[in-house]
Protein backbone atom coordinates (compact mmCIF):
# COMPACT_ATOMS: atom_id res chain seq x y z
CA UNK A 1 0.00 0.00 0.00
CA UNK A 2 1.40 3.24 -0.85
CA UNK A 3 2.72 5.28 2.02
CA UNK A 4 2.74 9.14 1.46
CA UNK A 5 2.13 12.68 3.30
CA UNK A 6 0.86 15.37 2.01
CA UNK A 7 3.19 17.98 -0.26
CA UNK A 8 5.57 19.39 2.22
CA UNK A 9 4.89 23.03 3.62
CA UNK A 10 6.63 22.33 6.75
CA UNK A 11 9.73 21.03 8.53
CA UNK A 12 10.36 17.55 7.63
CA UNK A 13 12.27 16.86 11.06
CA UNK A 14 10.28 18.66 13.26
CA UNK A 15 6.66 19.79 11.86
CA UNK A 16 6.95 23.54 12.65
CA UNK A 17 5.44 25.47 10.15
CA UNK A 18 7.65 28.42 10.46
CA UNK A 19 10.80 28.73 8.17
CA UNK A 20 12.85 31.87 6.93
CA UNK A 21 13.32 31.79 3.34
CA UNK A 22 17.17 32.53 2.30
CA UNK A 23 16.84 31.74 -1.29
CA UNK A 24 14.06 31.27 -3.55
CA UNK A 25 15.66 28.62 -6.13
CA UNK A 26 14.12 28.36 -9.76
CA UNK A 27 14.57 26.18 -12.96
CA UNK A 28 13.74 25.98 -16.73
CA UNK A 29 10.88 23.98 -17.14
CA UNK A 30 11.98 20.36 -18.80
CA UNK A 31 9.64 17.44 -20.21
CA UNK A 32 10.68 15.49 -16.71
CA UNK A 33 10.00 18.01 -14.47
CA UNK A 34 9.25 17.32 -11.14
CA UNK A 35 10.19 20.29 -9.43
CA UNK A 36 10.28 23.51 -11.17
CA UNK A 37 11.60 25.64 -7.86
CA UNK A 38 11.39 26.24 -4.48
CA UNK A 39 12.33 28.22 -1.45
CA UNK A 40 15.49 27.35 0.29
CA UNK A 41 14.11 27.18 3.94
CA UNK A 42 15.20 27.31 7.44
CA UNK A 43 13.76 25.88 10.86
CA UNK A 44 14.39 28.29 13.20
CA UNK A 45 12.99 25.43 15.55
CA UNK A 46 15.80 22.61 14.91
CA UNK A 47 17.74 24.12 12.46
CA UNK A 48 17.15 22.16 9.64
CA UNK A 49 17.56 23.45 5.99
CA UNK A 50 15.51 22.27 3.52
CA UNK A 51 12.98 22.67 0.25
CA UNK A 52 9.95 23.79 0.83
CA UNK A 53 6.76 24.08 -1.44
CA UNK A 54 7.27 21.18 -2.79
CA UNK A 55 5.24 18.06 -4.35
CA UNK A 56 4.23 14.81 -2.49
CA UNK A 57 6.51 12.05 -2.26
CA UNK A 58 4.84 10.14 -4.45
CA UNK A 59 5.79 12.84 -7.33
CA UNK A 60 9.21 12.22 -6.89
CA UNK A 61 8.77 8.60 -6.60
CA UNK A 62 6.93 8.50 -9.93
CA UNK A 63 10.28 10.54 -11.43
CA UNK A 64 12.54 8.20 -10.02
CA UNK A 65 11.26 5.19 -11.89
CA UNK A 66 10.70 7.27 -15.14
CA UNK A 67 13.64 9.27 -15.24
CA UNK A 68 16.27 7.46 -13.00
CA UNK A 69 20.07 8.47 -14.34
CA UNK A 70 21.54 6.33 -11.79
CA UNK A 71 21.35 3.48 -14.15
CA UNK A 72 23.99 4.66 -16.12
CA UNK A 73 26.80 2.88 -15.26
CA UNK A 74 29.07 4.85 -17.74
CA UNK A 75 27.90 8.12 -15.96
CA UNK A 76 27.60 6.76 -12.72
CA UNK A 77 30.76 4.25 -11.79
CA UNK A 78 32.27 2.95 -8.54
CA UNK A 79 32.69 6.23 -6.08
CA UNK A 80 35.13 7.07 -3.06
CA UNK A 81 31.95 6.76 -1.14
CA UNK A 82 30.93 2.89 -2.31
CA UNK A 83 34.82 2.88 -1.43
CA UNK A 84 34.28 3.71 2.02
CA UNK A 85 31.19 1.81 2.66
CA UNK A 86 32.84 -0.93 1.30
CA UNK A 87 35.45 -0.78 3.68
CA UNK A 88 33.13 -0.20 6.98
CA UNK A 89 30.69 -3.22 5.86
CA UNK A 90 33.88 -5.45 5.70
CA UNK A 91 35.84 -4.15 8.56
CA UNK A 92 33.07 -4.47 10.69
CA UNK A 93 29.60 -6.85 9.85
CA UNK A 94 30.35 -10.70 9.26
CA UNK A 95 29.70 -12.28 6.22
CA UNK A 96 26.04 -14.15 7.32
CA UNK A 97 24.90 -10.76 8.43
CA UNK A 98 21.61 -9.90 6.63
CA UNK A 99 22.55 -6.19 5.01
CA UNK A 100 19.96 -4.13 2.94
CA UNK A 101 21.02 -1.30 0.83
CA UNK A 102 18.01 1.31 0.41
CA UNK A 103 18.47 3.17 -2.96
CA UNK A 104 21.26 0.82 -4.06
CA UNK A 105 21.47 2.45 -8.16
CA UNK A 106 23.29 -0.31 -9.78
CA UNK A 107 24.24 -2.04 -6.71
CA UNK A 108 28.45 -1.36 -6.85
CA UNK A 109 28.49 -1.79 -3.27
CA UNK A 110 26.54 -5.20 -3.16
CA UNK A 111 28.12 -6.76 -5.97
CA UNK A 112 31.05 -5.77 -4.49
CA UNK A 113 30.45 -7.22 -1.05
CA UNK A 114 29.41 -10.63 -2.77
CA UNK A 115 32.49 -11.15 -4.83
CA UNK A 116 33.97 -10.96 -1.04
CA UNK A 117 31.82 -14.01 0.13
CA UNK A 118 29.00 -12.04 1.59
CA UNK A 119 26.02 -13.88 1.27
CA UNK A 120 22.52 -12.14 2.38
CA UNK A 121 22.41 -9.09 0.25
CA UNK A 122 19.15 -7.37 -1.09
CA UNK A 123 19.14 -4.42 -3.07
CA UNK A 124 15.98 -1.97 -2.90
CA UNK A 125 15.92 0.66 -6.36
CA UNK A 126 13.75 2.49 -8.11
CA UNK A 127 14.90 1.15 -11.67
CA UNK A 128 14.09 -1.93 -12.98
CA UNK A 129 17.03 -1.69 -15.01
CA UNK A 130 19.50 -1.64 -12.03
CA UNK A 131 17.29 -3.97 -10.32
CA UNK A 132 17.63 -7.08 -13.75
CA UNK A 133 21.11 -6.46 -13.58
CA UNK A 134 21.54 -7.33 -9.43
CA UNK A 135 19.36 -10.22 -9.97
CA UNK A 136 21.14 -11.28 -12.99
CA UNK A 137 24.39 -11.75 -10.41
CA UNK A 138 21.97 -13.58 -7.82
CA UNK A 139 21.28 -10.92 -5.59
CA UNK A 140 17.81 -10.32 -4.16
CA UNK A 141 16.12 -6.91 -5.22
CA UNK A 142 13.01 -4.98 -4.09
CA UNK A 143 12.17 -2.78 -7.06
CA UNK A 144 10.35 0.23 -6.21
CA UNK A 145 10.95 2.94 -3.36
CA UNK A 146 10.37 2.33 0.23
CA UNK A 147 6.90 3.63 -0.02
CA UNK A 148 5.52 1.34 -1.86
CA UNK A 149 7.59 -2.11 -2.04
CA UNK A 150 6.93 -5.35 -0.58
CA UNK A 151 8.72 -5.17 3.22
CA UNK A 152 7.80 -8.69 4.17
CA UNK A 153 11.66 -9.37 3.05
CA UNK A 154 12.92 -6.90 4.97
CA UNK A 155 12.85 -7.93 8.84
CA UNK A 156 15.54 -8.20 11.38
CA UNK A 157 18.24 -6.81 8.56
CA UNK A 158 21.98 -6.42 10.49
CA UNK A 159 22.73 -3.26 8.58
CA UNK A 160 21.15 -1.08 6.57
CA UNK A 161 22.54 1.17 3.79
CA UNK A 162 21.32 4.26 3.00
CA UNK A 163 23.66 6.62 1.07
CA UNK A 164 22.71 9.74 -1.09
CA UNK A 165 19.15 8.89 -0.11
CA UNK A 166 18.00 11.15 2.43
CA UNK A 167 18.92 14.39 0.46
CA UNK A 168 15.93 13.23 -1.77
CA UNK A 169 13.12 12.37 0.66
CA UNK A 170 10.15 14.53 1.39
CA UNK A 171 8.86 11.92 3.64
CA UNK A 172 11.34 11.74 6.17
CA UNK A 173 9.43 10.54 8.77
CA UNK A 174 8.37 7.72 6.52
CA UNK A 175 11.85 6.40 5.09
CA UNK A 176 12.73 6.37 8.86
CA UNK A 177 9.61 4.05 9.88
CA UNK A 178 10.53 2.06 7.18
CA UNK A 179 14.08 1.42 8.06
CA UNK A 180 13.08 1.30 11.89
CA UNK A 181 10.64 -1.75 11.08
CA UNK A 182 13.64 -3.40 8.59
CA UNK A 183 16.64 -3.35 11.23
CA UNK A 184 17.38 -5.71 13.90
CA UNK A 185 17.60 -5.07 17.50
CA UNK A 186 21.34 -5.12 17.62
CA UNK A 187 21.11 -3.94 13.76
CA UNK A 188 23.54 -0.94 12.31
CA UNK A 189 22.37 1.88 9.78
CA UNK A 190 24.57 3.31 7.98
CA UNK A 191 24.03 6.66 6.27
CA UNK A 192 25.81 9.33 4.15
CA UNK A 193 24.44 12.51 2.68
CA UNK A 194 26.03 15.48 1.43
CA UNK A 195 26.92 18.09 3.47
CA UNK A 196 26.40 22.05 2.95
CA UNK A 197 29.29 22.47 5.55
CA UNK A 198 31.74 22.89 2.95
CA UNK A 199 32.99 26.05 1.76
CA UNK A 200 32.38 24.89 -1.85
CA UNK A 201 29.57 27.41 -3.43
CA UNK A 202 32.51 29.71 -5.00
CA UNK A 203 33.37 26.72 -6.86
CA UNK A 204 30.00 25.01 -7.69
CA UNK A 205 27.48 27.38 -7.51
CA UNK A 206 24.08 26.12 -6.22
CA UNK A 207 25.41 22.52 -6.80
CA UNK A 208 23.59 21.18 -3.83
CA UNK A 209 20.19 22.86 -4.66
CA UNK A 210 19.59 20.58 -7.28
CA UNK A 211 15.83 19.54 -8.85
CA UNK A 212 16.69 16.36 -6.78
CA UNK A 213 18.29 17.25 -3.65
CA UNK A 214 15.78 18.83 -0.90
CA UNK A 215 17.21 18.33 1.71
CA UNK A 216 20.78 19.86 3.46
CA UNK A 217 22.04 18.41 6.43
CA UNK A 218 24.32 19.70 8.65
CA UNK A 219 25.77 16.89 11.36
CA UNK A 220 23.48 18.66 14.07
CA UNK A 221 20.05 18.37 12.10
CA UNK A 222 21.00 15.17 10.88
CA UNK A 223 21.63 13.69 14.61
CA UNK A 224 18.16 15.50 15.85
CA UNK A 225 16.22 13.95 12.73
CA UNK A 226 17.99 9.81 13.40
CA UNK A 227 17.12 10.48 17.37
CA UNK A 228 13.66 11.96 16.70
CA UNK A 229 13.49 9.01 15.14
CA UNK A 230 14.45 6.20 17.55
CA UNK A 231 18.35 6.31 16.55
CA UNK A 232 21.10 6.51 18.50
CA UNK A 233 24.44 8.14 16.80
CA UNK A 234 27.58 5.14 16.75
CA UNK A 235 30.26 7.04 14.87
CA UNK A 236 30.23 10.33 12.53
CA UNK A 237 32.82 11.25 10.01
CA UNK A 238 32.53 14.50 8.49
CA UNK A 239 34.26 15.83 5.13
CA UNK A 240 34.10 19.07 2.87
CA UNK A 241 31.71 17.33 0.95
CA UNK A 242 29.91 14.31 2.59
CA UNK A 243 28.64 13.32 6.42
CA UNK A 244 29.20 9.44 6.86
CA UNK A 245 27.86 7.94 10.15
CA UNK A 246 26.63 5.02 12.09
CA UNK A 247 23.66 4.55 14.14
CA UNK A 248 21.70 1.97 16.14
CA UNK A 249 17.47 1.65 16.49
CA UNK A 250 16.25 1.64 19.98
CA UNK A 251 13.87 -0.89 19.53
CA UNK A 252 10.75 -0.86 22.65
CA UNK A 253 13.02 -4.48 23.30
CA UNK A 254 14.78 -2.05 25.69
CA UNK A 255 12.09 -1.22 27.75
CA UNK A 256 11.19 -4.76 27.83
CA UNK A 257 14.28 -5.72 28.60
CA UNK A 258 14.11 -3.17 31.74
CA UNK A 259 10.89 -4.48 32.81
CA UNK A 260 12.10 -8.22 32.41
CA UNK A 261 15.08 -7.90 34.55
CA UNK A 262 13.35 -5.51 37.11
CA UNK A 263 11.14 -8.09 37.82
CA UNK A 264 13.52 -10.89 38.29
CA UNK A 265 15.57 -8.46 40.50
CA UNK A 266 12.12 -8.25 42.65
CA UNK A 267 11.51 -12.12 42.56
CA UNK A 268 15.83 -11.80 44.29
CA UNK A 269 13.90 -9.67 46.80
CA UNK A 270 11.30 -11.71 48.04
CA UNK A 271 12.93 -14.94 48.37
CA UNK A 272 14.52 -13.10 51.10
CA UNK A 273 11.81 -12.37 52.79
CA UNK A 274 10.05 -15.45 51.86
CA UNK A 275 10.83 -17.60 55.15
CA UNK A 276 9.05 -15.07 57.04
CA UNK A 277 5.70 -14.75 54.84
CA UNK A 278 3.06 -17.26 56.59
CA UNK A 279 4.72 -17.45 60.03
CA UNK A 280 3.03 -14.48 61.42
CA UNK A 281 5.91 -13.70 63.13
CA UNK A 282 6.03 -9.36 63.42
CA UNK A 283 8.34 -7.19 61.38
CA UNK A 284 9.41 -3.57 60.54
CA UNK A 285 9.67 -2.40 57.21
CA UNK A 286 12.34 0.85 57.28
CA UNK A 287 11.43 2.76 53.53
CA UNK A 288 8.22 3.98 52.66
CA UNK A 289 8.92 4.49 49.18
CA UNK A 290 8.32 3.53 45.47
CA UNK A 291 10.09 0.68 46.37
CA UNK A 292 8.01 -0.59 49.10
CA UNK A 293 4.79 0.67 47.96
CA UNK A 294 5.41 -1.32 44.84
CA UNK A 295 6.12 -4.51 46.51
CA UNK A 296 2.71 -4.19 48.86
CA UNK A 297 0.75 -3.26 46.15
CA UNK A 298 1.84 -5.47 43.50
CA UNK A 299 3.43 -8.89 45.27
CA UNK A 300 3.61 -11.14 48.17
CA UNK A 301 5.67 -9.02 49.88
CA UNK A 302 1.82 -7.94 51.08
CA UNK A 303 1.43 -10.66 53.13
CA UNK A 304 4.30 -10.38 55.42
CA UNK A 305 3.29 -9.32 59.30
CA UNK A 306 4.53 -5.67 59.26
CA UNK A 307 4.05 -4.19 62.23
CA UNK A 308 4.82 -0.41 61.34
CA UNK A 309 6.97 1.45 57.90
CA UNK A 310 9.77 3.03 59.67
CA UNK A 311 10.77 6.29 56.99
CA UNK A 312 12.82 9.49 58.45
CA UNK A 313 10.84 11.72 55.89
CA UNK A 314 8.83 13.37 58.87
CA UNK A 315 5.63 14.42 56.59
CA UNK A 316 5.15 10.90 56.72
CA UNK A 317 5.22 10.24 60.35
CA UNK A 318 1.91 9.46 61.13
CA UNK A 319 0.33 8.70 58.07
CA UNK A 320 -0.66 4.88 56.76
CA UNK A 321 0.62 3.01 53.50
CA UNK A 322 -1.59 0.05 52.51
CA UNK A 323 -2.99 0.95 55.97
CA UNK A 324 -0.18 0.02 57.67
CA UNK A 325 1.42 2.76 60.21
CA UNK A 326 4.43 4.96 59.28
CA UNK A 327 6.74 6.21 62.63
CA UNK A 328 10.20 7.90 62.87
CA UNK A 329 12.96 5.68 63.50
CA UNK A 330 13.24 7.30 67.57
CA UNK A 331 9.88 5.44 68.31
CA UNK A 332 11.24 1.77 67.33
CA UNK A 333 11.03 0.40 70.48
CA UNK A 334 11.07 -3.45 69.70
CA UNK A 335 13.77 -5.27 68.77
CA UNK A 336 12.17 -6.93 65.65
CA UNK A 337 13.28 -8.01 62.04
CA UNK A 338 13.67 -5.18 60.27
CA UNK A 339 13.28 -5.26 56.09
CA UNK A 340 15.33 -2.21 54.55
CA UNK A 341 13.50 -1.43 51.53
CA UNK A 342 15.70 1.13 49.53
CA UNK A 343 17.24 1.40 46.51
CA UNK A 344 20.36 3.55 47.50
CA UNK A 345 20.54 3.80 51.27
CA UNK A 346 20.67 0.35 52.23
CA UNK A 347 24.25 0.43 53.79
CA UNK A 348 23.66 3.58 55.55
CA UNK A 349 20.09 2.87 56.79
CA UNK A 350 21.73 -0.26 58.11
CA UNK A 351 24.79 1.51 60.10
CA UNK A 352 22.30 3.94 61.29
CA UNK A 353 20.40 0.75 63.17
CA UNK A 354 23.08 -0.60 64.54
CA UNK A 355 25.42 2.18 65.57
CA UNK A 356 22.93 5.61 66.27
CA UNK A 357 19.55 3.58 67.68
CA UNK A 358 21.74 0.92 68.61
CA UNK A 359 19.53 -2.10 68.50
CA UNK A 360 20.55 -5.47 68.09
CA UNK A 361 17.84 -6.78 65.69
CA UNK A 362 17.83 -9.55 62.37
CA UNK A 363 18.26 -6.99 59.51
CA UNK A 364 17.55 -7.81 56.05
CA UNK A 365 18.20 -5.84 53.28
CA UNK A 366 16.53 -6.62 49.87
CA UNK A 367 19.17 -4.15 47.75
Amino acid sequence: MDNYFTPRTCCPVCGSTKNEVLHKHRFAEADDDTVKGYDVSLCPVCGLVFANNIPAQSEFDHYYEQFNKYQDLELYSWHPIHQQVFDWVTKNVHKDAIIVDIGCGPGYVLRKLKQNGYKHLIGLDTSETNCRRMESEGITTLCGSVFNVRSDELKNADVVLCTGVLEHIVDLKGLMSFIGNAVSQNGRLLLQVPTLQNGLGGKFPFENFSTEHINYFSPATLLRLLEREGFEPVECAVDEMTIFSIFQWRHDDRIRDYIADSENAIEKMLKKVDPLIGTAKPVYVYGGGTLCRYLLASTRFARLNIRAIIDRNITLNGRHIAGIPVILPEQLIENLTIIICSYFSSSAIERYIRDEIKLKCDIISLI
